[in-house]
């Protein structure tokens, strides 16, 4: 099994900015389903994900899903298109 590594300082900004950005646009996601998405978005794994958050492999599938059905959304490039 190949190794899995946390972000690097300057995805974690990414990340951070991504997640603010998240906020201000879809308020209505969970702090948890941002860091999901935000995560996604800079092309994290599932599993990167989850060893980055502290959580399992389902509980970031279940966030990212639960997002994705809140706004509609079938791909993390349609949360990206409405931030830029």
């Amino acid at each position: 099994m190949a190794s899995v590594a946390a972000p690097a300082f300057d995805a974690r900004r990414a990340i951070e900015k991504i997640e603010r950005r998240l906020g201000a646009i879809y308020v209505c996601l969970t702090d948890r389903e941002r860091a999901v998405c935000a995560r996604t978005m800079v092309g994290m794994t599932a599993e990167a994900i989850a060893l980055d958050l502290g959580i399992s492999m389902a509980s970031v599938l279940t966030y990212r899903r639960r997002a994705y059905e809140r706004y509609r959304v079938t791909h993390s490039n349609q949360f990206f298109l409405e931030m830029i």
